[in-house]
Parts: structure tokens; sequence; C-alpha cells
């Protein structure tokens, strides 16, 4: 192999990538598993699978034939070519890399190799960005959902009761919804609003039935887990999309409920939107990476509706864990900038570099226009007035806020008379109100902070070096991270973090070929 060849770099240090922490004991007698293959080297194999994008049955045969994968696994090319490992026996240590959460683990030491090597300094300067995932779950409508809800409700009472599901069904009135779809057991002309409120009562009737029948036969024994999660989607579906009237009937709900689920086969599933018009179902990928050198420091995976910012803080807080590093500075885009992530990384005494949100178009003069004086505790309007004249109120946050936890805020009033005589007024006032009134929040003083250093030059520099975490997102694309191989948020984040292994790999790689820049020991 070529001197820069990656596969190369992989075969010279796999010892070092599965280390004792990553694969120690997965052999081990306990669990009864023999192979002839080194624990180290099925974790190589997971890594070339990511890299070539290939499936598992493809990667056992490149392992068989391919010279390259060869010579990673200590094979000689030139010898004759044998069974390595089965698509099945890779497939199954994956799910145990899992399990065990060693993905955790290899990440770890991909970041370790870094820091060992000198690639992460103490203090570090991290980029933050997300990516939209495609979930494998099969999204579907009110009608489906409650369907499907229903046949894995029946599927689960089946293996508990030790029958077959379709007999579990004629047994609960429902067989012929399980052997048909959803729509085609409907039997109804669908162009018919009345048709369809029709057998949406029916299936919420028959939900709800099937519900408190299998609850009571669990009464005495009490019902299974399995169980129990299905008829929690089943009620989350009808309390999310079903609207019910004071006569009884039922019509679907207007409007989109929070965090509502989108499909059966995968209820971690969510739909969000990388533009306004651009949506997507399935789950989101946030990263925090080094901007010098591109490593991935922490990674999360949520629900494709989380907003970018939530994960922020915590997500800087698990690279400081993982790499022994001080996470001085986080930059971000403006999702990033929000109010509540800027308190976050304040509180810890980090910086965080993202513009602040805009705020919504309107007609009249926004709090921007405002001169807000701390010191003085005084604002003044856009026409010159200044007041210090200011109430103390809550801050509403959430509809189920507490009110005692709420933050107290400053709300300065001008006077009514020099509002109703000023020539702005129009501009100024909402409709309906005899003054202006402006709200000051206890992080102002942040926010200001954020306006006046996105005036510095230096901001244009750290805007700059976010870059790399954009770049970060196109490796992670390349290695497959827009399409979840799995359902189910903890298997996507198993999924995601050993690409980003694979990314930091592949990044070391890069050191290690440009060694006249970067010093860079390479293993034996």
């Amino acid at each position: 192999m070529p001197t820069g060849s990656f596969y190369r770099f992989l075969a010279e240090n796999v010892a070092r990538v599965a280390s004792d922490d990553v694969v120690g004991g997965l052999f081990s007698d306990a669990n009864g598993r023999q192979s002839a293959l080194a624990p180290e080297y099925y974790v190589a194999l997971i890594l070339l699978r990511y890299h070539d994008d290939v499936s598992y049955q493809v990667a056992s045969e490149r392992a068989q034939y391919d010279g390259r994968w060869r010579m990673v696994l200590g094979k000689p090319p030139t010898s004759i070519p044998t069974p390595i490992v089965s698509a099945a026996s890779l497939q199954e240590f994956e799910d145990l890399l899992r399990r065990r959460g060693r993905h955790d683990a290899l990440l770890q030491r991909t970041i370790t190799m870094a820091r060992e090597n000198g690639v992460l300094p103490r203090e570090v300067t991290t980029a933050q960005d997300s990516t939209p995932i495609t979930g494998r779950g099969a999204v579907k409508d009110t009608y489906n959902l409650l369907g499907d809800g229903l046949r894995r409700l029946l599927r689960s009472l089946a293996k508990v009761q030790g029958e077959k599901p379709l007999a579990v069904a004629e047994r609960y009135g429902v067989g012929e919804l399980f052997r048909r779809s959803t729509k085609a057991a409907a039997g109804i002309d669908w162009s018919s609003p009345d048709a369809r409120r029709g057998f949406l009562q029916r299936l919420v009737e028959t939900a709800e039935a099937v519900i408190a029948r299998a609850s009571q036969d669990a009464s005495n024994v009490g019902i299974e887990p399995a169980v129990a999660s299905a008829i929690a989607i089943i009620r989350k579906v009808i309390e999310q999309d079903v609207e019910r009237h004071k006569d009884g009937t039922v019509s679907i709900r207007i409007g989109v409920a929070p965090d509502r689920l989108i499909s059966i086969h995968d209820p971690e599933m969510r739909r969000g939107h990388k533009s306004q018009s651009e949506p997507f179902e399935g789950y989101k990928l946030h990263h925090t990476a080094e901007v010098t050198s591109g490593i991935v420091m922490a990674i999360e995976v949520t629900g494709a509706n989380v907003h970018d910012s939530v994960p922020s803080e915590p997500m800087a807080e698990r690279a400081e864990q993982s790499s022994g590093c001080i996470v001085e500075k986080v930059i971000g885009d403006a999702a990033y900038g929000t109010e509540a992530n800027r308190v976050a990384h304040d509180e810890v005494g980090r910086i965080l570099v993202a513009k602040l949100p805009r705020p919504r178009p309107t007609a009249r003069f926004s709090k921007q226009h405002f001169k807000i004086d701390l010191q003085q505790n005084t604002v003044t309007c856009p026409s010159g007035n200044t007041t210090a004249e200011f109430t103390r109120v809550r801050r509403r946050r959430k509809h189920d806020d507490d009110p005692a936890d709420r933050e107290l805020m400053q709300r300065f009033s001008f006077d009514a008379r020099v509002c109703g005589g000023c020539t702005a007024r129009a501009q100024c006032v909402p409709n309906g109100e005899k003054k202006r009134r402006v709200d000051v929040g206890p992080n102002e003083k942040l926010l200001q902070d954020a306006r006046q250093y996105a005036l510095d030059p230096q901001f244009q520099a750290d805007r700059t070096a976010r870059q790399m975490a954009e770049r970060t997102v196109a490796r992670f694309v390349q290695l497959g991270a827009r399409q979840a191989r799995v359902r189910g948020r903890a298997k996507v984040a198993a999924q995601m973090t050993i690409i980003a292994a694979l990314v930091n790999l592949t990044r070391l790689h890069k050191l290690a070929v440009h060694a006249d820049r970067i010093p860079w020991p390479v293993a034996v």
C-alpha cells in the first residue's frame, strides 16, 4: 500500500485505535463467543465498512479478497484468500459495541490519540453545527398511525401470551384490521369528509376498547414493558392528532402538536426543518469540533425538532471531559445565539460567538432601536426621549412555567403625554396603547456585548474559523451520516458516534501525511 494511504495508517495504528477500553472483554468466556479474528480487527472492519460505505456482506467479501483490507487485518494479500468473517458476525459485533457502550469508548480513543500526539492544545476554540438525519421509520398520516399502533400492540400481546398475532387480533375483534392495511380495511369513499370522520371515530373507539381489554387482561400480572410502550404510543397519537367534541365525536385536530409522533416503526423520529421550505423526518446530528484540526470532540443525536442551541452547552462540557482540554470559545451560527444558550455558556465562563437571532420584521420600532443604558438604568427612544420609570414583572417563557421560577425583568414606560405628541408615534406605539413600553431582561448585558462584538474585526475571524464545522458536516455526509441505517435514537447515535470516530481518524491520517508541518509519532 502507498505510504499516504488511509488503509496503511489504520493497519499501523489498529492496536492504538481498538485499545483495551474499546474491545476488552467483548469476547470473554462469559458471552460464550469464539472467533478466529481478534476483536481489534473487527473494529477495523467496522471502520472500513463506513469508510468505503458498503454493506456487511460486501465488507465480508472485501475482508477476504481486497488486498488493502487484508493488509489492515494482518493477512498477506499474496496468500490464498480464505473466509475471514461473515456478514452476520460483523453485524453482531457492531450491535455488541452499541450494547456495551464501546462506540463511545472508540470515539474517546480517537480524541485521546489526538491529544497524545499534540493535535489538541490545552485550551481550544471549537465550532458547533448540526445536520439532518433521515430516519428509517415510515412516516404516515393519523389513520395509518393508529392502525400501525394497534398492530404493534397486538403483536406485543401475542408475544407475551405465546399466541399468533392474528389469533389475538381475532379474539380482540380486530382481525380484519390486522389482515389488511388500515385504509383498505376502512372500505369508505375517501373523498367524503363525513366518511373519513366516521372511520376515524371507529378507529379511536377500537383503539380505546383494545387498550381497555389489554389492561384488564393484565390486571393480575401487570402490563409487560412492550405492551405498555405500545399503549403509550397509541394514546400519544390520539392525544396529538385527534380533537374530541362535546357530543362524543372526534375529528382530525387542526394544527401540529408540539413534539408530534410521526412514525410507529420509529417512535423517536420527529419532523424538523433545514429551512422553512425544506422539512425532513428523522433526527438531527449536532457536533463540536476543534477549529484548527477539525477533531470531533463531542456529538449529540436528537429528534429533528430540537433547536440547535439546546445541546450546545452540554456538548461543550462533554468535549472538555473527553479531551481534558478547556473549551475557551464556542463558535456557532445564528441558531446558537439565543439568550438561553449565551447564559448557559457564560455561567461556566465560556465565550459564545454567534449572531443574535434577527427580530421579527415589524412596521414599528423594535427594541434594538432604543438605547438601553444599564449603568444609568434608563432607556432612550429613537426620538431622543429618555425614561427611568419602570416596574418589575415576571417574564414568562413557557405556558407551563412555574410563576415562582420566572425571571424578573424591568418594564420601562415612557410618558403617555410625550408619546401622544411624538411625530414618530405611528412607528412606535402599538395600536390601542397610549405609550411605549420596553422590557429589559436580566441578561441584557450579554446581549449588548454580543452586538458590540459583532462590530469587532475578531468577530469576522471567528466566523471564518467556524467554516471548520461546515467542512466537518460535509465529511459526516460523505461517510453516510445523512441516512440512518437503524431505528431508534440510541442506535442512530451509535452509528453517528462510529462515523465521528472515523472522521477523527481520517483527520489524524492527514496530519500524519503532513508530518513536516505537525509532528506525528506514528505507531509501529
